[in-house]
């Protein structure tokens, strides 16, 4: 059964069955090839620090899971650690300031932190998602517990709108909203709506086509990148989506199929791992890849030979950084690391730790276009 409703000052149609509400998405479609010759095309990434963790410094393992932000006071946050509970503030020069949080279930500490993130008015305060209590935990500046706010699933991203309303990426499994990939909730965490599908699905193993990254976008709204694919959309305040871009470059493989049913493993999926708008309606884009000494990443296990595991794979993958302008629809800057590098939500600021003398390095690094669109 079909039927109008309105929403917002436009009129949209939906079809109403036995698997939910189906909203059709709208918007221009924009398609970025590389170029074939732009010499200036290129970002400038810097090194601004590198320094030894401290011992007591235990992050999680597998570097692309971990989440990294330069607060206002020029500090750094990052982790969680192995237990996923907690996470630590860094000063400028790598020592320790405070470890912030641990297991358990009342305010202020968490199951299994998946997200830290500026957020708030002039994204001055600090948002931690915890997937397993669902929950999101605000804290001020200088890391004063502000709020708690339940949400209505697990979910592994969030990014807060400036009338408080909160996005979320993940899986709701009830008949409404399972298969969407987006979830709107109001202040009190309250579900107001599930969307970001044309065809709301749900099947069996990981689905990636389903995992989204978000990103704050001015001067309101979100923007919205798959995981698996180079697909980024740009979603107004309302809810609608108006912007899709689709990089189509020989660099990333898109590959949304379920990890059940995946054969090949000679290489890594390719990741978008984080987007970012900034001042100049810039769009900055964070992608994993493996480098190319990637078939040696594998050890011997008896007679076979099986992949790294996860957490020994950093020196065997790389970032790519590019810059793209979404309303000319073109590629301004690119750079390639060999390191994987994860990117600060808040500041235009990667990080990377690597493993020097058993001891972990963590670098972080800033980047700027060579061509001033």
């Amino acid at each position: 059964m079909r039927r109008l409703a309105k929403f917002g000052a436009s009129w949209i149609l939906i079809a109403v069955g036995t698997t939910g509400t189906l909203v059709s998405q709208d918007g221009r479609r924009v398609i970025i090839h590389d170029p074939k010759d732009c010499p200036h095309c290129r970002l400038q990434l810097r090194r601004l620090a590198s320094f030894s963790l401290p011992d007591s410094v235990r992050l999680a393992p597998i570097p692309h899971l971990l989440s990294f932000e330069e607060t206002k006071l020029g500090q750094y946050l990052v982790g969680p650690d192995t237990t996923g509970a907690q996470f630590y503030l860094l000063s400028r020069d790598g020592h320790l300031l405070q470890r912030i949080g641990h297991r358990g279930r009342a305010a202020g500490k968490f199951g299994l932190v998946t997200r830290i993130a500026s957020c708030g008015a002039a994204e001055s305060s600090i948002c931690v998602l915890d997937k397993m209590r669902r929950r999101v935990t605000v804290f001020s500046p200088r890391l004063a517990l502000q709020d708690t706010i339940a949400l209505p699933g697990s979910f592994d991203d969030v990014v807060s709108l400036k009338d408080g309303r909160l996005v979320a990426a993940g899986f709701i499994h009830t008949r409404e909203s399972v298969g969407f990939p987006l979830h709107l909730t109001s202040v009190p965490g309250t579900l107001m709506r599930s969307f970001g599908s044309n065809d709301q699905h749900y099947g069996p193993g990981d689905r990636l086509s389903d995992l989204r990254t978000l990103a704050p976008r001015r001067p309101d709204g979100w923007w919205s990148s798959w995981l698996a694919a180079y697909v980024v959309e740009g979603w107004t305040v309302d809810g609608r989506r108006d912007l899709l871009i689709e990089r189509k470059t020989s660099s990333f493989v898109a590959d949304t199929s379920p990890l059940v049913q995946r054969e090949d493993v000679s290489r890594p999926r390719h990741l978008v791992l984080g987007i970012r708008g900034d001042e100049a309606g810039l769009l900055w884009v964070t992608v994993r890849v493996e480098d190319v000494r990637w078939k040696a990443a594998r050890m011997k296990v008896g007679s076979h030979s099986v992949p790294l595991p996860l957490e020994q794979l950093n020196g065997y993958l790389d970032t790519i950084i590019e810059l793209i302008d979404p309303v000319k629809g073109r590629l301004v800057g690119r750079v390639r690391h060999p390191l994987l590098l994860v990117p600060s939500r808040g500041s235009r600021r990667w990080f990377g730790v690597t493993r020097e003398r058993n001891q972990s390095v963590l670098e972080v690094f800033s980047a700027a276009a060579a061509e001033t669109p």
